[in-house]
């Protein structure tokens, strides 16, 4: 929307062109950690489907917590985006290759608990990993004291 938009905008109007662009941001970046568009920084194509999960989660979230508060063509939008991002969310997945990112719910919960349990053992300070090549993950540790 230019500013000469924006000046006879209502606060409604102007709250949903913000809406649609957070929603088209998060999908942005879902794509290209699912190595549908290249990243803007470098131009290479990533695949990194954790974090394109990620995206798509925080999407699923505000779906959830937004349920009746939307208007018909915000809610529209929204689900017609999580449709195409789970399906080329799946598609990603099969491709050979592609790391399958955790998704069982036990499996998240064990995670969540192993992690607690070393968070509260921990001293306090942030470690990093090497990261020695481009398809390791930097590791961070929250240590407290």
């Amino acid at each position: 929307m230019n500013e000469d938009g924006l000046k006879n905008a209502s606060k409604e109007e102007i709250m949903t062109a913000i809406f649609a662009g957070m929603v088209n941001q998060y999908a942005q970046m879902a794509f290209m950690f699912m190595g549908k568009v290249p990243n803007p920084q470098t131009g290479a194509m990533e695949v990194e489907l954790e974090s394109a999960k990620m995206f798509i989660d925080n999407l699923e979230m505000l779906e959830f917590k937004t349920k009746g508060n939307l208007s018909k063509e915000e809610d529209k939008f929204l689900k017609a985006v999580l449709t195409q991002l789970r399906m080329d969310f799946v598609e990603s997945l099969d491709k050979p290759g592609s790391k399958s990112p955790s998704s069982a719910p036990a499996t998240k919960q064990a995670d969540r608990e192993t992690q607690s349990k070393s968070e509260a053992a921990a001293p306090s300070s942030i470690e990093s990993g090497s990261g020695k090549s481009g398809d390791e993950k930097t590791r961070f540790k929250k240590k407290y004291d």
